[in-house]
């Protein structure tokens, strides 16, 4: 599968169970639902084996930027509940087969 269908399919179901749309998840809102709607969106798609390089034109990010939220994802799991949710509803959709 192309990374540009692997970015499509992850966004989209990012965006179903968080109910924040794609367009506000690639922009550089920072409420929290969107921030963490991004995280999300970030960390799937590295265990899926973007790289951080890749992932940021995607998301209109540096990949600076990709990379902090790569290293702050646990953190930031750890301290949102509903984060937590989604997080848990997404892994569940893919099998289960992603461990933070």
């Amino acid at each position: 599968m192309h990374k540009t269908k692997i970015f499509a399919e992850i966004l989209s179901a990012v965006s179903y169970e968080t109910d924040v749309p794609e367009s506000l998840i690639t922009s550089s809102d920072r409420t929290a639902e969107v921030v963490d709607a991004r995280y999300l969106l970030v960390y799937f798609l590295a265990r899926r084996g973007f790289y951080a390089s890749t992932i940021a034109p995607f998301i209109k990010q540096r990949r600076r930027s990709v990379n902090h939220i790569i290293s702050n994802f646990e953190g930031r799991l750890n301290h949102s509940p509903m984060m937590r949710v989604y997080f848990e509803r997404l892994r569940a959709r893919w099998g289960g087969a992603i461990n933070v």
